[in-house]
């Protein structure tokens, strides 16, 4: 079953960046191949409200992560007559950020802010119950856009801040001592097309991020 799940998030994966690098392309080349004198009729046509090709805000949803991680660990640490269940690992990551020029080309700056959540069913001799994880951080994403047109980018992205994580069960008892503090971020590749973007790399809030930017 994990084996399967694995295999369809990797076919979405090439799916995804298949389709919004293809965008991008094609955004290029219809700029490139556009006749002398006619950029000024084409420029707003089937453009995103990032008219500068630049991102100002973002936000979507990621994969694994932290919170992720952190459920799935603690399973381990569970005595022997608390069983897992045949229940997958559910939950995910919700991020939101904002960008803003630089006195740097292609370089932006800004803030974002990710919350990750996660549980695991746990049986414990007859009861059921589960296992949750929860991550909270606040990070400075710095970005630097290596292929931009008016409707589209690619970019490397880095995210550095703080958060806090904590393991919890149904009665709230703390695996963590209460919770720890924890590094926020990390790095990825990513693209926009339109107004949809995704990244692929290692971020606390998930190794793929996708959702909108405006």
């Amino acid at each position: 079953m994990y084996r399967t799940r694995n295999f369809i998030q990797t076919r979405f994966v090439i799916f995804l960046f298949h389709f919004l690098f293809c965008g991008l392309l094609n955004a290029q080349w219809a700029g490139s191949s556009s006749p002398a004198g006619s950029s000024k009729v084409n420029t707003s046509v089937g453009q995103s409200k990032t008219t500068d090709g630049i991102t100002k805000v973002y936000f979507g949803l990621g994969l694994g992560g932290y919170s992720s991680s952190l459920t799935k660990a603690t399973m381990y640490q569970l005595p022997n007559w608390v069983q897992q269940t045949d229940g997958k690992t559910t939950g995910g990551n919700y991020i939101l950020g904002f960008l803003g020029k630089t006195r740097t080309t292609n370089l932006t700056a800004g803030l974002e802010i990710g919350l990750g959540s996660h549980s695991k069913d746990i049986d414990y001799a007859g009861n059921t119950g589960s296992i949750r994880s929860i991550h909270i951080g606040v990070g400075v994403p710095i970005r630097y856009t290596f292929v931009r047109s008016s409707d589209a980018e690619a970019y490397f992205q880095g995210v550095f801040g703080y958060g806090f994580v904590d393991v919890y069960d149904d009665q709230y008892n703390s695996y963590l001592n209460d919770g720890q503090s924890i590094f926020y971020g990390g790095g990825a590749i990513g693209a926009r097309a339109s107004i949809f973007f995704a990244e692929l790399g290692y971020n606390s809030t998930g190794y793929l991020r996708f959702g909108m930017a405006f």
